[in-house]
């Protein structure tokens, strides 16, 4: 991520498939796409086809790019997650005009945070929601990721709130989610809005997409792991955070530039 940022001076941006923006069709490219090179992954990343609307199926839904979206990348899934291991149809998209379903993708472990932003219908409090421009209008979420991340890129600089104090990715399962797929401009972002592992809590394994359907605007970030969840920060620096930690420092430590004071033992 850093070396990407080094090299192209924004953070890896993401191309959301969900709506048309400011006149122009995504292709539906995630961010994490776009570090495919910088982690070992440079030949898949060149078979990957770009161009085009996935609202016409073309972009990152064309059939060259069956083998990329289907690829499991070992950089992107926790070793301590055995059940990260099964190909998602993004099912949520069949309700949608131009309908997704029965496109599979791979999952990922490992999302970016958009920050503490509330969709309609949370039942948690949050910032006004800002994930789909054509309905919100909102170029710019308070995060380091999110689906149209390409329509105001993310600096360093622009981490005025301290790169070590600002979350940029954290773990999350993907047996608990169908919005989780690395190649997906709309599959590899999380709120913070919700507390830490919060979908480890009403996840019911006999019904996988019941949490998908009914509770998707509450999509937390969370673990495997014991009591907690791992989260990279924009210096770098790995951290273990409690699920048990103060929901407002908890969305403190997600936005790049709103000036929370965040006290030094927080973490």
């Amino acid at each position: 991520m850093l070396t990407y940022e080094n090299q192209a001076k924004v953070l890896p941006i993401s191309f959301s498939h969900v709506s048309v923006e400011r006149g122009e069709e995504p292709n539906g490219m995630s961010w994490m796409v776009g570090i495919l090179p910088f982690i070992g992954q440079q030949p898949l990343y060149d078979t990957i086809k770009f161009d085009g609307s996935c609202r016409s199926r073309l972009g990152m839904f064309r059939p060259e790019n069956i083998t990329a979206r289907e690829s499991y990348i070992p950089t992107f899934l926790c070793p301590s997650d055995d059940t990260a291991r099964e190909l998602q149809d993004y099912v949520w998209e069949a309700t949608e005009p131009w309908g997704f379903s029965g496109i599979l993708w791979a999952p990922t472990s490992y999302e970016g945070s958009m920050g503490p932003h509330k969709p309609v219908g949370s039942v948690f409090d949050g910032l006004p929601d800002c994930t789909n421009y054509a309905v919100n209008g909102i170029e710019s979420c308070s995060g380091l990721f999110w689906g149209h991340t390409w329509m105001a890129p993310v600096t360093i600089a622009s981490i005025t709130d301290g790169t070590s104090q600002t979350i940029a990715v954290g773990e999350v399962v993907p047996e608990h989610s169908d919005f989780n797929c690395w190649a997906l401009g709309n599959g590899a972002f999380r709120r913070t809005h919700s507390p830490i592992n919060f979908l480890n809590r009403i996840f019911t394994p006999g019904n996988p997409h019941g949490v998908a359907f009914t509770r998707w605007r509450d999509h937390s970030f969370g673990s495997r792991h014991e009591g907690g969840a791992f989260f990279c920060f924009a210096d770098g620096h790995v951290a273990f955070l409690s699920e048990t930690i103060d929901i407002a420092v908890y969305r403190a430590l997600s936005t790049r530039d709103e000036g929370e004071s965040v006290p030094k033992d927080s973490k």
